[in-house]
């Protein structure tokens, strides 16, 4: 599946998403798209279906917000809480380990699941 980075601020609004696991085509492209983050944004990155990169860019942000952002009112009470993740700071009954050479896949039902990620062998 593509792999999407997705940068977003602190009020948890998509600000920009791009495929960097293609390389640009054409004279004067660069190799590979980069992304930074300022200050009180994050970078994630999220594995998406083909089809959903078809939407428009308005809808793409949504669909990312909807589906893998998490709003500021689900946010715990309690900061010893959280734990810090590459997607920013989660409530620790929302956080399992991913270990080497696996990845987290969303199934048409929308449920999330712990895979090997394409190109590794599964951990012995």
């Amino acid at each position: 599946m593509p792999v999407l980075t997705v940068l977003t601020n602190s009020q948890g609004d998509v600000l920009g998403s791009v495929r960097t696991d293609v390389a640009g085509q054409g004279p004067g492209l660069p190799g590979q798209a980069r992304v930074v983050a300022r200050p009180g944004q994050r970078l994630i990155q999220i594995e998406v279906d083909d089809d959903v990169l078809k939407l428009d860019p308005s809808a793409l942000h949504e669909f990312i917000k909807a589906n893998y952002l998490r709003s500021t009112s689900e946010a715990p009470r309690n900061e010893s809480d959280l734990v810090r993740t590459p997607a920013g700071p989660m409530p620790a009954e929302a956080v399992h380990a991913v270990g080497p050479g696996e990845t987290v896949t969303r199934d048409p039902d929308g449920d999330y699941k712990i895979t090997p990620r394409k190109g590794t062998e599964a951990p012995s």
